[in-house]
């Protein structure tokens, strides 16, 4: 426990033992290796440093639930045992997916105040994760539906896309010409597009796409979509298999997987490239 936030207490003179941290009964001496009887000197330095940096991930969020003002206690505790032992903070590195209010959230948290980084953009279109250039890299596209449901808004879009790539497949020489790219770069498109992921804020709202699959996608063209789920329901065997499967699809685009449902989970959790 002290390594979490103090230096080591002392060095183990026998070769290759390293540091020690407290003293034991069945370890008078403080080495880790058992056994070891040999004497415990100074840390081999002038200074005795704690830890610098703490990193924490979407420690922010906290503050939203009971379980930040549980917290709070122990962020203090660590700065006061940390300034205690070696006169010093850990600078604070917190991870969030907003910066609503993260001024509040801070300072309830650790009593401290945080500086934002990347600096939000100092105009629409222009910032640090984005920026206009010469040749389009990405394209966003947002829909906002007027007299239905989202979920209804949801179900066509699938149903639209997935369509759109067993067209391709069926005629992909035709296919290419209509939209205007040759037609070597079908299977990259089919590997691009081929797989879409919806991504739910609630498990209730990734259990009605799963029964849509089942009742709304009847308009799309065989082979029938092959459905998967990552939520944090899903086991890491499953995880490990849903992302050896999007990493190496099959040869067969019938075989592959057609739609993931995903909660926050893959967002926190993975990387997905391709």
């Amino acid at each position: 426990m002290r390594g979490l936030f103090s230096a080591p207490l002392g060095f183990c003179s026998s070769p290759g033992h390293g540091h020690t941290y407290a003293t034991r009964s069945k370890r008078p001496k403080e080495c880790l290796v058992p056994g070891c009887t040999a004497n415990t000197g100074p840390v081999p330095q002038d200074e005795r440093f704690g830890p610098t940096l703490d990193l924490q991930d979407e420690s922010l969020h906290l503050l939203r639930d009971s379980l930040g003002a549980v917290d709070a206690h122990y962020e203090a505790i660590l700065d006061d045992l940390q300034t205690h032992f070696t006169g010093t903070r850990a600078k604070i590195l917190a991870s969030s997916a907003t910066l609503t209010g993260y001024e509040r959230q801070a300072d309830v948290l650790y009593r401290r105040k945080a500086r934002v980084f990347p600096h939000p953009e100092p105009r629409v279109g222009r910032g640090f994760w984005i920026g206009e250039t010469e040749r389009e890299m990405r394209r966003y596209l947002a829909a906002a539906p007027r007299g239905v449901t989202i979920e209804y808004a949801l179900d066509r879009t699938v149903v639209a896309l997935q369509t759109a790539i067993r067209d391709v497949l069926a005629d992909p020489v035709g296919m290419a010409a209509e939209i205007n790219v040759d037609p070597s770069l079908v299977p990259f498109l089919i590997d691009l597009y081929g797989t879409n992921v919806v991504y739910g804020n609630t498990i209730r709202d990734l259990d009605a796409v799963a029964r849509s699959a089942e009742t709304q996608w009847g308009d799309i063209p065989a082979p029938d979509p092959q459905v998967t789920s990552m939520t944090g329901r899903t086991s890491q065997m499953d995880v490990a298999g849903t992302l050896e499967r999007l990493e190496k699809p099959e040869e067969d685009f019938a075989d592959r997987l057609h739609v993931v449902t995903a909660s926050s989970m893959m967002s926190h959790r993975l990387t997905l490239t391709g």
